[in-house]
């Protein structure tokens, strides 16, 4: 999965990283299909507050 985020988005925020580390397979899952519909890196950083 973080490969595939900084494909889309470049480097990512340490923190950030480290919040995907840490999800679960089901919410890594879900991030997977979420990043479908990601347009920015902002997308991503609502998707992490909003599940964790």
């Amino acid at each position: 999965m973080l490969r595939q985020l900084r494909r889309r988005f470049g480097a990512l925020d340490p923190a950030q990283e480290a919040r995907i580390q840490a999800l679960s397979v089901t919410e890594l899952e879900a991030i997977g299909e979420a990043l479908l519909d990601f347009q920015t890196v902002k997308d991503l950083a609502a998707w992490l507050q909003y599940k964790l």
